[in-house]
């Protein structure tokens, strides 16, 4: 029960600011490239560093503009994602069926990233994820053997910059 009482989750449009006080929240989190989401990401960021208590933590995703799957404009095969980033439009294009929705989606170099970081804000880790499987065919996971191979060659690629998503950490000082 005294958990339920520490943990609070809110939705509000972050553009329009953060509707907490100064020194109000202990985690902010933004996953899955929803920082890329944001037109004015670096106001965003601003506000994640009023609201966050000194030691609190961030967990920020961005789309990279340096992941190898966003090189590629054609696959001969189909693949398993609903969405892409398109890089010309500044937007992420959504499929449904044989319909595309573009929703505003902006990809970022890992130096863009850590420009936004304002004064305050540590960076603690950083590191990009995934690369190729997710966009691989899926005959190439068959075996539990092949499914390791893909995913050390994933992980071989993030180290190297090029997954989908930018992952950064940090703290509040």
């Amino acid at each position: 029960e005294e958990d339920k009482e520490r943990i609070r989750f809110q939705q509000a449009d972050l553009e329009d600011g953060i509707p907490l006080g100064k020194a109000s929240a202990s985690f902010v989190m933004m996953n899955f490239g929803t920082a890329g989401d944001m037109p004015k990401i670096s106001d965003v960021i601003k506000e994640v560093g009023r609201v966050l208590q000194v030691g609190g933590r961030f967990l920020f995703s961005f789309y990279n503009s340096d992941a190898l799957m966003y090189r590629w404009e054609f696959l001969p095969w189909s693949f398993s994602l609903a969405a892409e980033i398109n890089h010309k439009k500044d937007c992420l294009d959504v499929h449904e069926g044989a319909n595309i929705f573009s929703v505003y989606a902006k990809a970022y170099t890992m130096q863009e990233v850590e420009s936004f970081l304002t004064e305050g804000l540590s960076l603690t880790t950083k590191a990009t994820y995934p690369t190729v499987s997710p966009i691989l065919p899926i005959c190439l996971f068959k075996t539990e053997k092949e499914k390791e191979a893909v995913l050390a060659i994933d992980r071989l690629l993030a180290d190297f910059g090029m997954g989908a998503y930018i992952i950064v950490t940090g703290s509040k000082n």
